[in-house]
């Protein structure tokens, strides 16, 4: 069953319809103050020696579809927001690539329920042209925290296969719902 789903995407801009093949959500409510919402069918994990998700110190939590198909969506809290740094100088640190052979192809900025925000997607590494990922990374400088919300190729397509456009991935759309179902301390 399709299901329609009307919001102001992502970051209370201009309201778009989203088709998303979802009609049912959990939401992961975190000690912390944070909360996100998922599909039923998806798995959540997070670090080994993690056994409580909703535990305060969680720094980071994996969103896994159904065999693993279309997209796994990531979502990590840094520990502390820094006081003394410029926004400009904050996006700059948290927007760098992990990976000398990954690059930056687009980045917006934007407000999310009044709080900075910049979506950044990146593509590489690659070893032969036309090969590789792409990921898009939603950061969000919260209240106290900083947090990011990824949605990753999927294992098969990292490497060997060709670049598969980031929204034409699967759950490109349950990402961007899920970025939008995110709350920190509302």
């Amino acid at each position: 069953m399709r299901l329609t789903h009307s919001i102001a995407l992502l970051f209370g801009m201009v309201p778009i319809s989203l088709q998303a093949q979802v009609t049912e959500w959990k939401t992961l409510s975190n000690r912390a103050g944070w909360s996100i919402q998922y599909p039923t069918d998806w798995s959540v994990s997070s670090c080994h020696a993690c056994e409580d998700l909703m535990d305060a110190s969680v720094e980071f939590v994996d969103f896994h579809p159904p065999r693993h198909e279309g997209g796994s969506v990531k979502l990590e809290i840094s520990r502390q927001k820094p006081d003394s740094v410029s926004l400009d100088e904050l996006f700059g640190r948290i927007k760098a690539p992990n990976s000398r052979d990954a690059y930056i192809l687009e980045e917006e900025r934007m407000t999310f329920r009044g709080l900075p925000a910049l979506r950044v997607v990146y593509s590489g590494p690659a070893k032969t042209p036309g090969k590789g990922l792409q990921h898009e990374i939603t950061f969000i400088i919260g209240y106290h925290n900083v947090f990011s919300i990824a949605l990753f190729s999927p294992l098969k397509d990292r490497i060997s296969d060709p670049i598969i456009p980031i929204k034409q991935l699967k759950n490109y759309d349950v990402y961007q719902k899920m970025v939008g179902l995110f709350r920190e301390g509302e």
